[in-house]
């Protein structure tokens, strides 16, 4: 895990064990790890039941219950994953899901400006499949040539909106959020690299107030995904990994 830069504190080895102690150091000042050397120590937490004790200190400031609660959800859906039994879907409410991320990529996209991009993602009709692999056949040049937008255009892209003063939307934290915000958000993409996971998880300490609850449910919840193919989007399960 240990990463240290010369301006931060080294996580002592015999702390390696104690992923708690490592972030109340953090927390409560003790000890100033550097971002990259502590953060993938989160990942240590599904199965400890006492993991909560890492937050003592901030476990009141705003935002943090519900934080807890959903980092919590996220441990369970973890602990699943070797579990073979398929999960019962329902198709119907699988596009529910992704219509609803895409109203949400769709009101970010007015809000950065790119006009265009919320034209694209409308046009879609969202469509199930029972053939999550037919699209990943293809070779990426047969993908690009085979759809228009949006696999030319990153979907990220619509989360780069500004809120007040030109602040990067996930920067503008509620007030009375703890002072390691900045440091959970990027602890939080590092369970998955996920930034839909990491905007999730963080929901309660932002202010831009869009719904970001559907992608989680689509895929990670229900392991299904979407891509896009030809004049459709297409929802399905996710690959067995």
């Amino acid at each position: 895990h240990a990463i240290h830069h010369p301006m931060s504190d080294e996580i002592p080895e015999d702390w390696f064990d104690d992923p708690i102690r490592i972030w109340q150091a953090q927390i409560t000042g003790e000890k100033d790890f550097d971002t990259c050397g502590f953060m993938g120590w989160l990942n240590d937490f599904p199965g400890m039941p006492n993991w909560r004790d890492a937050f003592k200190g901030v476990e009141d400031c705003t935002g943090m219950a519900e934080f807890m609660d959903r980092l919590q959800g996220y441990f369970d859906i973890r602990a699943q994953d070797d579990d073979p039994t398929p999960k019962e879907i329902d198709p119907e409410a699988m596009i529910a899901l992704t219509r609803r991320h895409f109203d949400t990529l769709t009101k970010a996209y007015h809000w950065s400006g790119d006009e265009a991009g919320a034209e694209a993602l409308a046009q879609y009709p969202i469509v199930w499949t029972d053939e999550p692999l037919a699209y990943f056949t293809l070779s990426r040049t047969e993908q690009i040539n085979a759809t228009d937008q949006p696999i030319n255009m990153h979907l990220g892209s619509a989360w780069e909106f500004e809120i007040a003063d030109d602040d990067y939307f996930m920067d503008q934290y509620k007030e009375g959020t703890p002072n390691i915000c900045s440091k959970l958000a990027e602890a939080t993409y590092a369970l998955a690299n996920d930034y839909g996971l990491q905007r999730y998880l963080m929901q309660s300490f932002v202010t831009h107030g869009l719904d970001v609850d559907a992608q989680y449910e689509l895929e990670w919840v229900n392991k299904c995904m979407f891509y896009f193919y030809g004049d459709h989007c297409y929802v399905t399960r996710q690959p067995v990994r």
